[in-house]
């Protein structure tokens, strides 16, 4: 499906948003930012039967119905294998059923996006995110005259790496989290940063062509079959 951004700047219909990247998964309808309702999960897995309950309970306590939504922001990845297939998933079905568009959000950055509001300018901080059992997804940002610039993109680094170094940024975990690395703290990503991160610039993240929307895995998964 071949979707335009919407025109209309005044559009106040709401936003869907959906991060299923890591342990913590989060369902927000978005109506502005003061007024959205967000529900979320924390568990390793589950999340796929867990979602459509989730999505339920926003949908009937807004009295919102799909075909009201303005927008789909869908967290793109790097993360889980199998959450960011279910997120992309369910974002695709709601929107070929509704004719709603998709915008897609590099989930490092979203992540990074929020937490930079906690920031002070010129101050540099990593993401990271498990992705493997020694490996992890980071990128580099820092807060400057109040926007968020990129510094490093995403990249895999392996935990010695990571355990080494004695630099003094910040590292902030999204999942994953190890206790021993310097200067370490948990951040949670959830589906309200990705909304914010999209409204920063719509024309940015809006995809096109939803059809040929995939994850931003950043990694080769080996797919294991049971004997």
């Amino acid at each position: 499906m071949t979707a335009n951004i919407p025109s209309n700047t005044s559009d106040n219909r709401p936003i869907l948003g959906l991060e299923t990247s890591t342990d913590f998964c989060s369902v927000t309808l978005w109506n502005s930012p003061e007024n959205y309702l967000t529900t979320s999960l924390k568990q390793a897995k589950g999340h796929s039967r867990k979602i459509n309950d989730m999505l339920d309970d926003l949908f009937r306590l807004s009295g919102t119905k799909y075909g009201d939504l303005k927008y789909i922001v869908v967290s793109a990845g790097p993360g889980s294998f199998t959450g960011l297939r279910l997120g992309f998933t369910v974002a695709k079905a709601i929107s070929f059923a509704s004719s709603v568009p998709v915008a897609a959000v590099p989930t490092l950055e979203s992540a990074a996006f929020l937490f930079s509001e906690y920031q002070v300018d010129d101050k540099g901080f990593r993401i990271l995110s498990k992705a493997g059992s020694k490996e992890y997804f980071c990128a580099e940002f820092m807060r400057l005259n109040g926007k968020l610039i990129c510094l490093r993109e995403t990249e895999l680094l392996f935990l010695d790496n990571i355990l080494s170094e004695t630099a003094g940024i910040q590292n902030v975990f999204i999942s994953g989290y190890i206790q021993q690395v310097n200067n370490a703290v948990f951040f949670n990503a959830d589906a309200a940063g990705c909304i914010r991160l999209f409204l920063s610039d719509p024309q940015k993240y809006h995809v096109t062509d939803t059809e040929l929307l995939t994850p931003e895995y950043h990694k080769e998964f080996i797919i294991k079959k049971k004997v």
